[in-house]
């Protein structure tokens, strides 16, 4: 049998070539290591619990649903021909719980069941919704206090929905104050009614990024007024839940005290309102 021999530059060149492979494989394994951990820590981050500031008011607070209709009202936002304006609407107020009531979850199933989805895997970079802890109670009776409760009614952003501004609900409601958060249909980026329907943003229902100046002085207009006729229609629905004697606001709201605040697109149309609309 012949035998191979190598010279000492050949070993030299295999010594070199072995001692690479073996920093590529600890190289790799530090990368996939690295990576595990790096999406565990994501995983964390992301179902970690999270508790929002404690209102700093003396009272309890409640929160609500409604699913209102406009019948008087074409929804110029909707991509679905003739379909009336439908509005839902979360009310945040002063409440008397019971002791052994628990706090509801910052987004109903079905609204976390669409976030989910709407986000995708980017949900994983964000807050886990059902690990976000709040202080309002679904549905608690409404505290007695003698007199109404003062009303402010609050839009949000072009965009955000009511739920994204709980924190500030929730507090105003703490101090005494009844808080009617509008999720303007179309123009929301999600809002999910009572009924289980999920409703996302329009082309109708937004300003488009790239829109020129005039374009958006447009469609400003046109959208601020479907939003200015929610308010309104809003404040007319405030008033039928005061008078109706089933309701849990049945004479608990003082409509002659109705702010009005918002958030961007909504201060601007918060604004406009209280132009036009004594109530305000």
């Amino acid at each position: 049998m012949q035998m191979l021999h190598f010279g000492k530059t050949t070993k030299l060149i295999v010594a070199a070539v072995a001692a690479l492979l073996l920093v590529s494989v600890a190289l790799v394994s530090v990368a996939a290591t690295a990576s595990v951990a790096a999406v565990g820590n994501l995983l964390v981050w992301h179902y970690r619990t999270l508790n929002l500031p404690a209102p700093t008011g003396p009272y309890a607070v409640g929160r609500a649903g409604y699913d209102w209709t406009d019948p008087g009202r074409i929804d110029l936002l909707s991509d679905r021909a003739g379909e009336q304006r439908e509005l839902a609407v979360w009310i945040w107020y002063p409440a008397s719980p019971a002791a052994d009531e628990s706090y509801a979850p910052y987004l109903p199933l079905a609204w976390q069941a669409a976030w989910n989805q709407e986000q995708g895997i980017g949900r994983f970079i964000q807050s886990d919704p059902a690990s976000i802890n709040t202080y309002s109670i679904a549905d608690a009776p409404v505290a007695q206090n003698g007199a109404g409760y003062p009303v402010i009614i609050m839009q949000p952003g072009m965009g955000p929905a009511a739920p994204d501004y709980t924190v500030y609900a929730e507090n105003l409601a703490s101090h005494g104050y009844v808080v009617v958060g509008i999720n303007p249909a179309y123009s929301s980026n999600l809002i999910v009614f009572p009924d289980g329907r999920v409703v996302r943003r329009t082309d109708e229902g937004v300003i488009p990024e790239n829109a020129g100046a005039d374009d958006i002085d447009k469609d400003a207009a046109r959208i601020g007024k479907v939003w200015s006729d929610d308010a309104i229609f809003v404040m007319d629905q405030l008033q039928r839940l005061n008078e109706d004697a089933a309701s849990r606001f049945h004479n608990t709201l003082d409509l002659g005290h109705i702010g009005l605040f918002g958030h961007s697109f909504g201060g601007a149309t918060a604004a406009r309102v209280c132009k036009t609309d004594p109530r305000c």
